[in-house]
C-alpha cells in the first residue's frame, strides 16, 4: 500500500505512537537524532535504528528493508526535518533549482515507499502547518516546494495527531480543517488512539490478502489502485510526465493501461487549463 502519513504540531503525540511497535521487525529512520519520548525508547530498536537526514540514504534503507521479509514497518521521524535539512544545507546558494531538488528528494523517497512489498508499510511523521484558509496541512519549507509536490496526496491514509485535556489521539477523517483522510470503514471511529500498533492492525484488516498477494507473484511490481490518485496529486505538466514515466513501467492489464492513458490525458489538460487562468 502507500505510505502512511501522520501530520501533527510538535507534542502531539507522533513520535510517542511508536511506543507499542516491536522493534525487530521495525526500522526507525530517525532525521533529528532525537531520544524518543517514551521509556525505552532509546534500545527499543538497536541496530534497526538509522540516525540520517539524508533523502538518498533513507530510500537504500527503505529498499534494503523491502528484501528483508522479518522487516514490517519502517517509521521515517520526521520528514519536516528531511525538508529543512536539505534546505539549509543549500541556503547560500541562490535560483530556485534547490526548491526543485527538495521536491525531488521528497518524491524519491515517498515513490521507494509506495513501491515497498505489500506486508511492507512505510510511515511517514511530518509537522503540521496552517494555511491562510485556517486549513490544516503538511508543513513544507515553502510554496516552491508545495508547487512541486503534495505530500498529503501521495498517501492513501493520512492521520492528524492532536492531544487534548491530556488525551493523545489520530484524527482518522476531514472535520473541515485538516487534511486528515482514510478509506471509508477503515477504521471504526474518527478519532483513535494514537497507537500504531493499532493503526497498523485496522489497516491489515481492512485490505485482504488479495490486495497482497499479486505484488509478490510477478517479477516486475504490480501498478497499484490507486494510481489515479497519484496522478491527480501531480502539480504540474513535468512531475505528471515524470509520473507516467514511472507508472507505465509496473505490470498491468491493457484495461489499467488505457485507465492511466486517460487520466494522464485529463490531468494534463485540466493543468494546462489552470495556467491560462488569470492571476
Amino acid at each position: 500500500m502507500s505510505s502512511i502519513l501522520i501530520v501533527g504540531e510538535s507534542g502531539s503525540g507522533k513520535s510517542t505512537s511508536l511506543r507499542n511497535l516491536n522493534g525487530k521487525e521495525t526500522v526507525l529512520i530517525n532525521a533529528l537524532n532525537k531520544p524518543l519520548p517514551f521509556r525505552g525508547g532509546a534500545k527499543k530498536f538497536g541496530t534497526n535504528a538509522i540516525f540520517t537526514d539524508n533523502s538518498r540514504i533513507i530510500v537504500q534503507k527503505i529498499q534494503e528493508a523491502e528484501k528483508n521479509k522479518n522487516i514490517k514497518l519502517i517509521v521515517v521521524d520526521d520528514f519536516q526535518a528531511i525538508m529543512t535539512n536539505a534546505y539549509m544545507s543549500t541556503i547560500e546558494n541562490k535560483g530556485y533549482e534547490k526548491f526543485t531538488k527538495i521536491g525531488k528528494s521528497i518524491w524519491d523517497i515517498v515513490n521507494a515507499a509506495n513501491g515497498c512489498r505489500g506486508d511492507l508499510k512505510v510511515v511517514l511523521l511530518a509537522h503540521a502547518e496552517t494555511d491562510v484558509n485556517g486549513k490544516i496541512k503538511c508543513k513544507t519549507v515553502g510554496k516552491l516546494v508545495d508547487e512541486k509536490i503534495s505530500l498529503e496526496g501521495m498517501c492513501t491514509v493520512v492521520l492528524h495527531s492532536k492531544v487534548a485535556n491530556g488525551k493523545y489521539t489520530f484524527l482518522t477523517q476531514n472535520d473541515g480543517t485538516s487534511i486528515a483522510k482514510s478509506p471509508m470503514g477503515m477504521f471504526q471511529t474518527i478519532e483513535i488512539d494514537n497507537d500504531l500498533v493499532e493503526v497498523v492492525k485496522a489497516i491489515d484488516s481492512y485490505y485482504d490478502e488479495e490486495d497482497i498477494k499479486p505484488m509478490e507473484a510477478v517479477s516486475a511490481p504490480k501498478l497499484r489502485l490507486d494510481f489515479v490518485q497519484q496522478i491527480n496529486a501531480c502539480k504540474d505538466v513535468d512531475a505528471l510526465n515524470l509520473k507516467y514515466k514511472e507508472l507505465i513501467e509496473f505490470s498491468m492489464t491493457e484495461e489499467q493501461k488505457q485507465k492511466l492513458i486517460k487520466a494522464c490525458s485529463i490531468r494534463k489538460q485540466n493543468l494546462i487549463s489552470e495556467d491560462d487562468i488569470p492571476q
